[in-house]
């Protein structure tokens, strides 16, 4: 919880500016000379340009968010990289001919596709991680269910 420095009402931590008063919450770094300035100033106090209103980050959210994108895109990158080495067996087993690997090539070519349906939900999950915060885990299955339920409604129209 924050306390704002004007009026000392308790805000949560992720406001930006105070319930009660309206004021920003945490300083501002000026983007011209990088200094960082009190929430209340409208001007730069080193160079003299006008500071920024919109929505700032701390370093530490920053930090976060970029964080939860590499891991997102790490996932995505990985679940690529089994799904296409899953496909890849699938062929092989397929054109070997042989009964049993038939069956074998049928999922393992499977299995590969929905490894690959899951790097894509990763990768919008790691977008999302970026631009909106939370764990890229979190936007991933949030993807996932929109899919999955609009994919059933389509289908399931009588």
């Amino acid at each position: 919880m924050k306390w704002c420095q004007y009026c000392g009402k308790l805000n949560p931590d992720v406001a930006l500016y105070c319930v009660n008063c309206g004021r920003l919450l945490d300083d501002l770094y000026c983007p011209n000379c990088n200094t960082l300035n009190p929430a209340n100033n409208i001007y730069c106090f080193n160079c003299g340009k006008l500071l920024p209103r919109g929505v700032q980050f701390s370093s530490q959210q920053k930090q976060e968010r970029e964080k939860a994108y590499r891991e997102g895109i790490l996932l995505a990158r990985n679940f690529i990289l089994i799904g296409f080495c899953l496909i890849f067996i699938g062929i092989i087993f397929f054109v070997s001919r042989v009964k049993i690997l038939g069956v074998i090539a049928i999922l393992s070519g499977v299995t590969g596709a929905v490894f690959l349906m899951f790097s894509f939900f990763y990768w919008l999950g790691a977008l999302a991680a970026k631009k909106y915060g939370g764990p890229a885990d979190f936007w991933a299955l949030v993807f996932y269910l929109l899919t999955y339920f609009f994919f059933k409604r389509l289908f399931n129209k009588k």
